[in-house]
């Protein structure tokens, strides 16, 4: 059930009407001062933002001045016109019954910070990152080329080999740290806590992670860690206690104890974590006591060494008064700090602005997976999975969601992907291409692999070898595409059909994959670089099951431009841009007047005299829009994202197609050309998009 209506600034209400998919042809929204008649009401005609299998998506803003709203929509499909208000539908025009939102308070607006929402996350878990004082490694610890992890190893990896490898996050272009925890604990992944005011001494200390606080906000990277408050380790002081004194304990309603003495043999009589986790013991956190102490530990490591945020573990199982609570502690101590959930399934509940910035979305992973690596849907059903995520949560809280090919719980995405490095680095253009915050496990940059917990937590490869992996410049038999001239443009190879050496996209296991960092890199600058990327609204335009290609447009709807950082200033929008995503093993040819007539009409950018109703604009049918948008002598800047035709890189070899009027052999790579012919009369022009490869379209 999407959010319908939620406020996007003091006086700006976002509305969502959800309808059978194709029912409807337009939906008007019509709206007044509540205190005012509703006959005086404005009109704000919604656009069709989206569908997927079932439904259209109709979505528009209501402006009003003081900002209290009453509203009813007229549903128009065609034929007929019914009236949609609270109390039902009604052919007549509506006397009462109204939805409403009385009233735009400013304490209740989503105050998301500026630098999530603009970040790019890297996650570290701790133990497997870079051993940088092996006088503090634990006892037993295997050798780091040792690839195969079991639950219970240890690699010594700690703060110190982070702050000493803050380079490589450097070079990346990386703006967050995300770090698993911390705090003392016997395990090596520390979610079973035993202290949670002490760093793991085979970690640090307190005045290390100052150091790495320090180090990187220099490096203008934010660090948040990890608040595991849903349950605590088993030598946690409180549940030591219960376990001396039953009953007896000043600690015993701090958890959830069926009966006394404390048994963990067969199973535990208390709850824990998961499934008879002995370990892992559940905090009852509408405790008041338990509650203040966790409130303490959230504002004193904030206070104390600077860091600027929290990641939630298991957040969908501590209740929501705790976590209201919570954010009011976090951001009394630090105004701009962020609040991020784990959570797997559907968030809305705690992302109505008063809990969470944003959660980890899983469930974006799961379409990705299905598109990219597992190949179980086609690029129509990944765009409706896109939809799907679109209308999931309020545009704030989304833009705040943590977006994530894989994790420390979860396979590393290339070995899902079978080792293919194309369809690996196709996934990371769509990453950092689309709403919200794009997060990296360390080494997806570097194409490491990985099954199921334990293994997706192996030592980070620091061997960065040149040769067939690419040079430094991320150059080679993997990389860029050079020297691929004269290829022919259908590559219907799939891998596992032969050797490596006809296998350029197989990933060199084991090595470091100096081509993918270079795309992560490049991808990173770009989002950086680009507003629409970071901030824009999206929307598909094309969406192909045959083809398996996908293209959405990225910008900001309307007359009004767009500032540095995304922000409304006054003037003309520039268009913003399109991302075209070919997910097949050929090169593809897609009309380029279909991909600039629906951004065109996203981005307001409609002639004077035409009336939108739903997707179609009145007088003219699709195709003579599309005609029309590749004829009006609009620049586009074509830029080769990704070319899998031989390995991965900028390849040369996409770009306008055979209608094209740039001259024969021109490099396109960031060239601006003219979407028409010179005659303005030829055929539709068709952009190319290279095998497992991806193209941006910059409109202005």
């Amino acid at each position: 059930m999407p959010p319908f209506a939620y406020p996007i600034d003091a006086n700006t209400l976002r509305v969502v009407v959800r309808a059978g998919k194709g029912q409807l042809r337009s939906v008007t929204a019509v709206f007044a001062d509540r205190f005012a008649p509703f006959e005086e009401g404005e009109t704000a005609p919604l656009e069709l933002a989206g569908s997927d299998a079932h439904d259209d998506y109709f979505a528009g803003e209501l402006t009003l001045r003081p900002p209290r709203f009453h509203y009813a929509f007229l549903l128009d499909d065609g034929v007929r016109q019914v009236w949609l208000t609270e109390t039902g539908l009604s052919a007549s025009r509506p006397k009462g019954g109204f939805f409403a939102y009385p009233y735009i308070n400013e304490a209740d607006l989503y105050d998301v910070p500026d630098w999530l929402v603009d970040g790019v996350v890297y996650q570290i878990f701790p133990d497997r990152f870079a051993n940088g004082n092996p006088a503090n490694d634990p006892p037993g610890v295997r050798p780091w080329s040792d690839q195969r992890p079991t639950a219970r190893s240890f690699y010594g990896g700690d703060l110190e080999g982070i702050i000493q490898r803050l380079p490589h996050l450097e070079e990346l272009g990386v703006t967050v740290l995300y770090l698993t925890p911390i705090f003392a604990s016997p395990s090596n992944h520390k979610y079973d806590t035993t202290d949670y005011y002490r760093i793991d001494p085979h970690f640090g200390d307190e005045e290390t992670l100052k150091e790495l606080v320090r180090q990187c906000h220099a490096r203008g990277i934010r660090v948040m860690l990890d608040a595991v408050f849903n349950h605590c380790g088993f030598d946690f002081f409180a549940f030591r206690d219960v376990r001396e004194r039953g009953a007896q304990s000043p600690y015993a309603g701090w958890f959830h104890i069926n009966d006394f003495p404390v048994k963990t043999v067969p199973e535990p009589n208390y709850e824990t974590f998961a499934t008879g986790i002995a370990t892992m013991p559940k905090l009852r956190t509408g405790n008041p006591e338990v509650r203040d102490y966790l409130l303490n530990v959230a504002r004193y490591w904030v206070e104390r060494c600077d860091i600027d945020g929290w990641r939630l573990d298991v957040a969908n199982e501590v209740d929501h008064a705790f976590w209201r609570e919570f954010r009011r502690v976090v951001r009394a101590a630090k105004p701009d700090a962020a609040i991020v959930g784990e959570v797997w399934h559907d968030a809305l509940p705690w992302l109505l602005g008063d809990q969470f910035d944003g959660v980890t979305n899983y469930p974006l992973r799961e379409a990705c997976l299905d598109y990219f690596a597992r190949n179980r849907i086609s690029a129509d059903g990944f765009a409706q999975a896109l939809v799907r995520n679109l209308f999931m949560y309020p545009r704030p809280a989304l833009q705040g969601c943590w977006n994530l090919l894989g994790s420390h719980d979860t396979e590393r995405f290339m070995t899902a992907c079978g080792g293919d490095v194309r369809k690996a680095a196709l996934a990371a253009v769509f990453l950092f291409t689309w709403v919200g915050a794009p997060l990296i496990y360390y080494g997806d940059e570097i194409g490491m692999e990985g099954g199921p917990d334990p293994d997706c937590r192996r030592p980070m490869l620091w061997e960065r070898e040149s040769g067939p992996a690419g040079n430094a410049d991320g150059e080679g038999a993997l990389g860029s595409g050079a020297g691929d001239e004269g290829v022919d443009e259908d590559v219907d190879e799939e891998p596992g059909n032969g050797a490596h050496e006809t296998e350029p996209w197989r990933n060199p296991s084991g090595r470091w994959n100096e081509s993918l960092f270079q795309l992560y890199k490049r991808l990173i600058r770009l989002r950086r670089e680009t507003p629409a990327l970071r901030r824009g609204e999206a929307r598909i335009v094309h969406a192909d099951p045959v083809t398996n290609v996908v293209a959405y447009w990225r910008g900001f709807a309307g007359d009004e431009g767009v500032g540095a950082e995304g922000r409304l200033t006054g003037g003309r929008v520039s268009g913003g841009v399109v991302v075209v995503l070919n997910n097949s093993p050929r090169v593809r040819e897609i009309p380029l007047g279909k991909l600039l007539a629906g951004a065109d009409k996203l981005a307001g950018d409609k002639p004077a005299g035409d009336k939108t109703v739903g997707d179609k604009t009145a007088g003219e049918d699709q195709v003579a829009r599309e005609r029309k948008a590749a004829r009006e002598g609009k620049q586009v800047t074509v830029t080769v994202l990704l070319d899998g035709t031989r390995g991965i890189g900028p390849g040369p070899e996409a770009g306008l197609g055979r209608h094209a009027a740039a001259a024969p052999g021109a490099p396109l790579y960031g060239t601006a050309i003219p979407a028409t012919s010179a005659s303005g009369t030829a055929p539709l022009e068709t952009v190319s998009v290279p095998p497992y490869g991806a193209i941006l379209l910059n409109l202005s």
